[in-house]
Parts: structure tokens; sequence; C-alpha cells
């Protein structure tokens, strides 16, 4: 179930991708690098781009470290109390 909710949110990102959705949708990104750069565009749009750019020379781990680290640079600094 939990693979089938990763499919359902790649969609949902990708109706606000479009760079992204044509990539997928012409053979030029796997499902695996289509869900690791919306899940990271998601949470900085900016991104994107180099993504994208980043996708055919990396491997999908490369690829899936690359947006985990944008995911986290868009996460607001958490102060301690």
């Amino acid at each position: 179930m939990g693979q089938t909710i990763g499919m359902l949110e790649t969609a949902e990102h990708l109706a606000h991708l479009p760079a992204t959705e044509a990539a997928l949708r012409g053979g030029a990104l796997s499902p695996g690098q289509a869900r690791a750069i919306t899940h990271a565009a998601a949470a900085d749009p900016g991104a994107e781009g180099e993504l994208l750019a980043t996708a055919p020379r990396a491997s999908l781990r490369g690829l899936e470290e690359r947006a985990r680290a944008v995911r986290d640079a868009a996460r607001p600094e958490e102060t301690e109390a």
C-alpha cells in the first residue's frame, strides 16, 4: 500500500511540475527518478531544473541523495526550546 501512496503523491506533484511530467512521458526519466524529483521539487520548486539535469548523469541512488538534500535544505530550521 505504501508504494501505491507514493505513486499517487508523485502523480499529484507532477501536475505542478510540467517539465518533469514531460520528461517522464517522453521516456527521459524512470518512475523512480520522477518520484525523487517530484518529492524534492514539491519542497523547493526552484530545484526542478537542477534535478532534471542531474538525472541522466547520476545513478538513481545519487539522484535520490541529491533530492533528499534539496528537501532537507527547504525545511525551516528547527529551533530549540
